[in-house]
């Protein structure tokens, strides 16, 4: 399946009131040709309300929109990204991908750092990665179970992300080589390092390498320790 990110629907989540963010946001797409864009209101969370995930809360919001107009594919940005010198508009992908990861994270869920495992000569399979900022939603199944499980999350205040990198042994979650956006934070306004995390390429891909099959069942976890 092909892929033109100038065409695809996108999604950009921002809160107006966030004036910077917003003006960068539609000038960067605007420099990078996007052509097919929706603002999407982020969530403002009730002050009363127990829950605290407001990017969270912003995807499952948004998740659940796109599944009901099954608005697949599409894009799904945060209003930190900023395009990579590896930015690229074209991209051919598996037909059995469920979702590409544009955008990477160096952090993972359960307690370990993220693991990706060879898929192809292209592409990195992802393995328990924590990233949300730059998403192409395939699958209408993959996206509901992101949503199915958020409820619970949210209302366990658990970062929205670990349900997200929990699923990735039961869905074909794939990543470039090389991250085509990353979490822009030049001001170092992030608990942690974003830039560091997101950045920069996570795994060398090696020259004229082989598909590599993952048995039925396979979970992350089991796989992980098997290849370490």
């Amino acid at each position: 399946m092909k892929i033109d990110l100038k065409t695809i629907k996108t999604y950009w989540i921002n809160m107006s009131s966030q004036v910077e963010k917003h003006n960068r946001m539609l000038s960067m797409l605007n420099t990078l040709g996007f052509k097919n864009t929706e603002h999407f209101e982020g969530v403002k969370l009730d002050p009363n309300s127990h829950i605290k995930d407001g990017s969270g809360m912003a995807t499952h919001t948004l998740l659940e929109k796109i599944i009901r107009e099954d608005s697949f594919p599409c894009l799904v940005l945060e209003d930190d990204v900023k395009e990579t010198k590896c930015y690229t508009d074209f991209f051919d992908i598996p037909d059995e991908c469920d979702a590409l990861y544009l955008g990477v994270s160096r952090a993972g869920a359960r307690g370990q750092s993220c693991q990706a495992t060879i898929y192809s000569n292209d592409y990195f399979r992802v393995w328990n990665m924590l990233a949300t900022h730059a998403v192409i939603y395939f699958n209408k199944n993959y996206a509901q179970k992101i949503v199915d499980n958020g409820k619970y999350l949210l209302d366990k205040n658990i970062p929205y992300d670990i349900g997200i990198g929990d699923l990735h042994d039961e869905f074909t979650i794939l990543t470039p080589e090389y991250p085509i956006f990353y979490q822009y934070d030049p001001d170092k306004t992030s608990k942690f390092d974003v830039e560091w995390h997101t950045k920069y390429q996570l795994f060398p891909l090696p020259e004229k390498i082989k598909k590599v099959n993952f048995s039925s069942g396979t979970k992350a976890i089991e796989h992980i320790k098997a290849l370490t």
